[in-house]
């Protein structure tokens, strides 16, 4: 089961997402948002290009947002928190 919350926090939209796995490693913490990282699972191959969080870092990086993982502090598990600006137009900026 995953969890998504928003919120507005101090003018910035604050979006979690939580997961109920076994969370991030110290190893893998070091290098989550780094090109072509992936996470070895036993024997088992690893899907996936290892893109997805780097691309996602660099797409909130242009929009002046920022992305951070962690492990959950309540339960086991791990959370990516996304902050972005939020910015509200008035009628007069508006296109």
């Amino acid at each position: 089961m995953i969890e998504i919350l928003a919120s507005l926090e101090c003018g910035k939209i604050v979006i979690e997402v939580k997961n109920h796995g076994s969370g991030i490693s110290d190893q893998l913490s070091k290098v989550i948002f780094q090109k072509f990282s992936r996470v070895s699972l036993g024997d088992a191959k690893t899907p996936g290009t290892g893109l997805g969080l780097a691309i996602a870092k660099g797409f909130l990086e242009v929009m002046n947002g920022t992305i951070t993982a962690a492990n959950r502090s309540d339960e086991q598990g791990a959370v990516f928190t996304i902050w972005l600006p939020a910015i509200l137009l008035g009628e007069s900026q508006m296109p």
